[in-house]
């Protein structure tokens, strides 16, 4: 799901701080005015890269929002962290409610930490410009003459499965680790240094310009060791 990417000083959820409009002489109130506004630009600029950043991972659940039925046309969702555009959070549980009779009905989590349920059943996400911000599909519901019969919680993404289709992954990792990506150039190979971590993932098979190491680095004895770079 692609990101609208925001005006520097416009992100798409980020509210100006209010002008100061009374209680202070004219003079001073416009120099605050001043700093106001650079410091709404500051604070703007920097959500909007945030923002940008989320949408090159990509948007998921982090953990909980559990959907269970709730009293008529309505869904229970219990507390949940996400990332949709920005980090959403809900300490405590919820109702979410509008839900059509009759169909089944797809239920978005919104940035701005609302929910959209489409109209007429549509399972098309909505987007940044109802200004409710990016949307993740969180699950569905099946309602029958008046009362929910159904819920799915398995159709989201997870926020490490959003990673591994964005930027990357070995077959089979299911850990959410960010692994290498070998770019067009095949002279070129990006490496993530967390995917470094676990040596299970990698094992090296030489150690080379070893006279540049620093000291108290000791070398892998089991493996060749160059001084530079292999002849």
């Amino acid at each position: 799901m692609g990101i609208v990417i925001p005006e520097p000083t416009d992100p798409t959820q980020a509210l100006p701080i209010p002008d100061i409009t009374a209680g202070y002489a004219s003079d001073l109130r416009a120099k605050l005015n001043a700093v106001k506004d650079a410091a709404d630009a500051k604070a703007m600029l920097s959500q909007a890269n945030v923002e940008q950043l989320h949408g090159a991972l990509g948007f998921g659940e982090l953990s909980g929002g559990t959907i269970t039925a709730g009293t008529g046309l309505s869904v229970n969702v219990a507390s949940l962290t996400a990332f949709v555009g920005a980090k959403v959070e809900y300490s405590g549980s919820q109702v979410v409610g509008g839900l059509e009779d009759d169909q089944l009905n797809y239920i978005f989590l919104r940035q701005d930490a609302t929910w959209t349920i489409p109209a007429g059943g549509s399972s098309t996400p909505p987007t940044p410009a109802d200004g409710h911000g990016e949307a993740l599909l969180w699950g569905t519901a099946t309602t029958v003459s008046g009362a929910v019969t159904a819920v799915s919680n398995a159709i989201r993404t997870t926020f490490a499965e959003a990673v591994r289709t964005n930027i990357g992954a070995a077959p089979g990792n299911t850990d959410g680790v960010i692994l290498p990506v070998v770019t067009s150039d095949p002279a070129f190979c990006v490496v993530y240094a967390p995917s470094l971590d676990d040596p299970k993932l990698y094992r090296p098979e030489d150690q080379r310009w070893t006279r540049s190491a620093q000291p108290w680095d000791k070398f892998d004895q089991t493996i060749p060791c160059y001084e530079k770079g292999p002849s």
